[in-house]
């Protein structure tokens, strides 16, 4: 495994030797991430000093932006030029639904064969490993193939391969990885929660039964495609047993979550909308960012704080 790429379970060894100050945490969820753009322009504003960005799915794609230095007006022109319908891509006659050549396209367009290590700011890119069911932590390496690994959403995208694991959606696991940001020795974490993502929809009962049933039918065309429908039943069964479980996640020191009214995951059309949501969000926790930023590390180490 290469350095840098590992379980979040071996992160702490890595990392927690010199830690990292301010932590910026930013979930998946779809279209919904595009306000990680609006609460940006309030840290932007602030210069806050962020020395870690951890980001999943749609939130892994800003936070890499982020981390390379560009600015929220960047951000905005790269989202005005987006086009969804490059992105998704059409596969018919496959179980992915989506060919994965159109977001792979999309970032690298973007990023070209940047690595982390070319980053303004340390990086960490989350995806969920169907091969360990657990969190997998891509910190080095061509920026690119983990963003695309971490927004490999199962029986839509297929799945990225990497040293023997494969990856896809950070969300199925966790859309918020908090954990994996604590783990990496950050003292202080600000989290933007931007969810409703799959993690959260495949935990509604219904869809469990739906999803459930999607299952046994694959299972009963494996005769006809073999190969393909095992790979798919895997990955699904697991993907869906691991996402129901109950989720805990470590407090953090600030937790920002945007109002998004009727607007949906799949809404990328009313990008502006979701930009201002978080623009929102984030001048009305200006008070609570400032504050926690001159909050001394001793504070933090008291017992009662």
């Amino acid at each position: 495994m290469p350095p840098g790429s590992l379980p979040v379970d071996d992160a702490p060894a890595r990392a927690s030797a010199s830690g990292h100050d301010l932590a910026l945490v930013l979930s998946g969820g779809g279209a919904r991430g595009l306000a990680h753009i609006g609460v940006l322009q309030v840290v932007e504003a602030l210069a806050l000093p962020v020395d870690l960005v951890v980001g999943v799915s749609m939130g892994g794609i800003v936070a890499a932006c982020y981390a390379a230095g560009l600015s929220t007006d960047q951000m905005i022109e790269l989202t005005r030029a987006m086009r969804v319908g490059d992105i998704f891509r059409p596969r018919p006659g496959r179980l992915q639904l989506v060919d994965g050549a159109g977001i792979s396209a999309a970032v690298w367009q973007v990023f070209g064969d940047r690595r982390f290590s070319d980053l303004d700011r340390e990086l960490v890119s989350v995806s969920s490993s169907v091969t360990s069911g657990e969190h997998y932590v891509i910190r080095d390496g061509l920026l690119a193939d983990a963003l695309v690994a971490s927004c490999s959403i199962p029986l839509i995208f297929p799945p990225v391969t990497v040293d023997g694991h494969q990856l896809v959606d950070g969300g199925m696991i966790d859309g918020m990885p908090i954990t994996v940001a604590r783990n990496l020795g950050a003292r202080r974490i600000v989290a933007v929660d931007a969810s409703t993502h799959t993690h959260k929809v495949l935990r509604m009962p219904f869809v469990r039964h739906a999803a459930r049933g999607v299952v046994t039918i694959l299972g009963h065309h494996e005769r006809r495609r073999p190969a393909e429908v095992l790979d798919a039943v895997r990955i699904f069964t697991q993907v869906l047993d691991r996402a129901t479980q109950p989720l805990t996640r470590p407090p953090v020191e600030l937790l920002i979550r945007p109002v998004y009214g009727r607007l949906s995951m799949f809404d990328y059309h009313r990008w502006p909308e979701m930009i201002s949501c978080g623009r929102a969000a984030g001048e009305a926790a200006r008070l609570a960012l400032v504050a926690l930023t001159a909050i001394p590390d001793a504070a933090l180490a008291a017992p009662d704080a």
